[in-house]
């Protein structure tokens, strides 16, 4: 019988063994856990707390975190670029020669030829021709004759300058 009990004995430890391993692996991934949950919250409070200096004490950063700072105010500035672009290629503006809708920013009506206004747009930001050129539908029908503009399909006119199309 002494053998039966040794070997009882024996996995009755082994077993306590593996309940104590499961209960650390346990332990050590509720931890983890938690340890993640408490590095998100302060991410995010550092975060809440360089928003309200950049905000409110714009002098107080460019002084103490120069570079740093100067790289907010330039992304800002890139993403405000960015967002107001987005707008114009939303744009809707009503050709006053035909009544036709377009939506996106062109110079000329595809319809009828007749140059259209500029679209409303946000005044902070600055804008010139280019910006409006670089607008072009990617399933363009050819290349405007004389600017060479890629053309809408079924445009009857180069939305670039205007000059009708053959």
């Amino acid at each position: 019988m002494g053998f039966f009990d040794k070997l009882s004995e024996s996995l009755s430890e082994t077993g306590q063994g593996i309940k104590k391993m499961a209960d650390d692996t346990s332990a050590k991934s509720q931890m983890n856990s938690e340890l993640k949950k408490k590095e998100k919250e302060l991410e995010a409070l550092v975060y809440q707390v360089g928003l309200v200096m950049v905000s409110n004490e714009p002098e107080i950063c460019s002084q103490k975190c120069g570079d740093l700072y100067a790289q907010i105010v330039n992304a800002r500035e890139a993403a405000k670029d960015i967002r107001n672009r987005l707008m114009l290629l939303d744009a809707e503006i009503v050709c006053p020669g035909c009544g036709k809708t377009i939506k996106g920013v062109t110079e000329f009506c595809a319809n009828c030829g007749t140059k259209l206004p500029e679209p409303n747009m946000d005044m902070n930001a600055s804008y010139d021709l280019p910006t409006r050129k670089a607008v072009v539908n990617e399933q363009a029908a050819g290349t405007c004759s004389n600017c060479g503009a890629p053309l809408k399909p079924g445009a009857a006119f180069c939305t670039n300058c205007g000059t009708p199309v053959k």
